[in-house]
């Protein structure tokens, strides 16, 4: 499942981030000392995919997880399809690590949204920080700028604020739980002879049915064997 704190850890999406480095390293600036930026790449593309070893599969497979993953990316941070394609030019097996990421993460958002759609809305919104805070750590690494770190800055406390509400509402919940078990626990350790016998009485009319039925069902199958034997 899909517990609150299972939703805040989006640090799993690094191979992504980590590839999308390697991407602007790759790309540098203006390709100047390409050798020496595409060494670093590499390294950086290494380290996202010893983080990330994606198993082989069918190619059929891989082509249904891109689809479902680049429709993932346009819906939510259509930014970074962008490096997704450098990194398909550049590093495939690195891509194809962030292609199955982003589509085990879309899986897992659609079953959240089918179970609690407020949460579902406020992990997406947290997704979406977490992936452009990545993509601009990543670029202020290459070229530092103030006007960058302040962007960096704006988004990471707006995603705290985020998670603080998303706790709260978290904490709600829970003390409304709690309400109701400890209803239903002063009524179990208060039975009264009224519930005790509707009690006894819903057991003993099951068990009568569950006889009935299993009675016919005998019948019938002895009827069906006389028919078969008869021919």
């Amino acid at each position: 499942m899909f517990t609150v704190i299972h939703c805040l850890k989006i640090g799993s999406f690094s191979v992504v981030c980590l590839s999308c480095f390697a991407a602007w390293e790759a790309i540098g600036l203006g390709y100047q000392d390409e050798l020496k930026q595409e060494s670093r790449a590499v390294r950086f593309a290494d380290q996202a995919q010893k983080q990330f070893e994606a198993e082989g599969q069918p190619e059929s497979d891989f082509r249904i997880q891109e689809s479902l993953a680049l429709a993932f990316v346009r819906n939510h941070h259509a930014e970074l399809e962008r490096y997704l394609d450098l990194l398909r030019e550049r590093y495939p097996q690195q891509y194809k690590a962030a292609i199955t990421d982003i589509s085990q993460r879309a899986v897992r958002f659609d079953e959240l949204k089918r179970r609690n759609q407020s949460l579902y809305e406020s992990s997406i919104k947290d997704w979406k920080l977490e992936s452009r805070i990545k993509l601009l750590a990543a670029r202020n690494a290459m070229d530092p700028s103030d006007r960058l770190q302040n962007q960096i800055k704006e988004l990471v406390q707006e995603q705290l604020l985020l998670r603080v509400q998303r706790l709260q509402e978290e904490k709600t919940r829970l003390e409304e739980r709690l309400d109701r078990v400890s209803q239903q626990l002063d009524e179990a350790q208060q039975p009264n002879s009224e519930a005790v016998e509707k009690r006894v009485k819903l057991l003993t009319q099951q068990a009568e049915r569950q006889l009935r039925q299993s009675r016919i069902q005998k019948k019938q199958g002895s009827k069906s064997d006389e028919r078969n034997s008869e021919k």
